[in-house]
């Protein structure tokens, strides 16, 4: 808890500024188990290095992640007051800054502790993915919704809770089938697990086309 505020404080610079950062070295309290020490770098900071020398001809004109860039700031956590304090700074870059970091790099992706419990109550809910994202952009207006990150998360709590996109479909279909007796669905099930290999459905309107 003692370096959260401090990485969102290093979070909001990044972004601010347009690169990424990593934790490249962290040490913890012998007495709490807790992290004591932690240098956080920027995320093109690693160089490169081929496994394989046979790699290098091949790899050479490639871009990778990691470009050497000295950026890092090495942050100390004291035991007094649990406060946590920058100790050194090397602030340049070696390399050109993004400014739509946020959309890019994976670090700024990823859902926060605060939108992943948001989007598992809804998906619960058996709110869609798509509102799900519009409620996320709402409610977290600075923050990029990466659409992939949360329709992997919603597919990953409905196959735990044993209904997967088809299904819920499925469902959803025959609420409206309920709602309208003249809405037409067809599904199939097969196997032992009675699995659904085949649905079909259409409106009123289209049933008149059809007929």
């Amino acid at each position: 808890m003692y370096f959260i505020v401090f990485i969102r404080w290093l979070n909001n610079h990044g972004l601010e500024q347009g690169f990424a950062f990593t934790i490249t070295h962290s040490e913890k309290d012998k007495d709490d188990g807790l992290p004591r020490r932690r240098t956080y770098a920027c995320m093109k900071g690693r160089k490169y290095v081929p496994r394989k020398e046979a790699q290098k001809n091949d790899e050479r004109n490639t871009g990778h992640h990691a470009g050497d860039c000295k950026f890092h700031i090495n942050a100390y956590r004291r035991k007094k007051d649990n406060l946590v304090y920058i100790t050194k700074v090397e602030g340049d870059h070696n390399h050109a800054l993004v400014k739509n970091i946020g959309m890019i790099a994976s670090h700024y992706r990823k859902l926060s502790p605060e939108m992943c419990e948001d989007v598992k109550l809804l998906a619960t809910c058996g709110v869609r993915a798509g509102a799900i994202i519009e409620v996320l952009q709402k409610k977290y207006p600075d923050k990029y919704i990466h659409a992939r990150n949360v329709y992997n998360m919603v597919q990953s709590i409905r196959h735990k809770n044993g209904t997967s996109d088809a299904g819920f479909m499925y469902l959803e279909l025959i609420k409206q089938q309920q709602e309208d007796p003249t809405f037409y669905v067809d599904a199939y099930f097969k196997g032992q697990d009675n699995h659904l290999v085949r649905l079909c459905w259409m409106r009123p309107s289209q049933l008149q086309l059809w007929g």
